[in-house]
């Protein structure tokens, strides 16, 4: 990693620059605010589709662009508004296909398909939102008609995915598990191949690019970018597979980082 040229920083939110409750913290805030003032870029890149992003974290004024949906839709900023460059979706016929099976009366399981613009949620969800409330939606038609033509880039599922929700969604999506529920990404998209891609556009060197996250689905930026950093509370899984730790979310882990190697 060359010194002297501006790198490409790319951070996850969940777990990196919140918590469930807290954040963004302050320590963290003014690190990435000095790293965009001497040029630097700096991303999210997260598992959340964009409309599940909290706004105090699209409100940062010194972000460069947002990866959302774990790596589906992809935005750069521009005049303080964020510009789509790539973006895939799910196909009405897999959600259809979601619909017939999370409004079977045998299922009481959540299920909230994310968006561009709004989620939508299939039965009742028992925590409550940092971002935007989701719209509860009973059947497909309902969906389509408050959606308004919305996208769909990210589903997320109550628990972990049964052997049948799996074979539901194999075809079209790659299913992450976490502690107390699943996230479906679309097939064939990651972070680190949003890292590669954005790369690629600006014209920033590989070994320039430093990625910053906490859990399994961090896996594919921490191993692309010319430095994976783990955070002190990240999986086991993460930390065997980057390059150095910081500490935790919420006690200094991002701002440390970007003062190590950045600043």
């Amino acid at each position: 990693m060359n010194p002297n040229r501006k790198k490409a920083v790319f951070f996850d939110i969940d777990g990196t620059l919140i918590t469930r409750t807290q954040g963004p913290f302050e320590d963290d805030k003014e690190a990435m605010e000095e790293a965009a003032g001497k040029g630097h870029f700096l991303f999210l890149n997260t598992g959340r589709s964009f409309a599940n992003i909290p706004q105090f974290l699209l409100d940062f004024s010194f972000l460069t662009g947002v990866v959302a949906g774990g790596g589906g839709h992809i935005l750069l900023a521009d005049n303080n508004r964020y510009q789509t460059v790539y973006h895939q979706w799910v196909p009405d016929d897999m959600i259809a296909k979601i619909f017939a099976w999370y409004t079977d009366k045998k299922q009481s399981r959540y299920c909230i398909l994310e968006g561009e613009q709004n989620c939508y949620i299939i039965n009742t969800f028992p925590r409550a939102f940092r971002a935007r409330a989701p719209i509860p939606v009973n059947s497909f038609d309902d969906f389509k008609r408050k959606s308004s033509g919305d996208l769909i880039t990210k589903v997320t599922l109550d628990g972990f995915a049964s052997q049948e929700e799996c074979r539901l969604l194999e075809p079209c999506f790659t299913v992450n598990p976490f502690a107390d529920y699943s996230e479906a990404i679309i097939k064939g998209e990651n972070k680190g191949k949003a890292v590669e891609f954005i790369l690629n556009k600006l014209g920033i060197e590989r070994e320039d690019s430093i990625a910053i996250g906490d859990s399994a689905n961090d896996l594919d930026m921490i191993r692309f970018a010319g430095l994976g950093i783990a955070m002190g509370n990240a999986s086991d899984v993460l930390k065997a597979e980057a390059r150095t730790l910081t500490r935790d979310c919420g006690k200094g882990g991002v701002a440390e980082a970007l003062r190590k190697f950045v600043l």
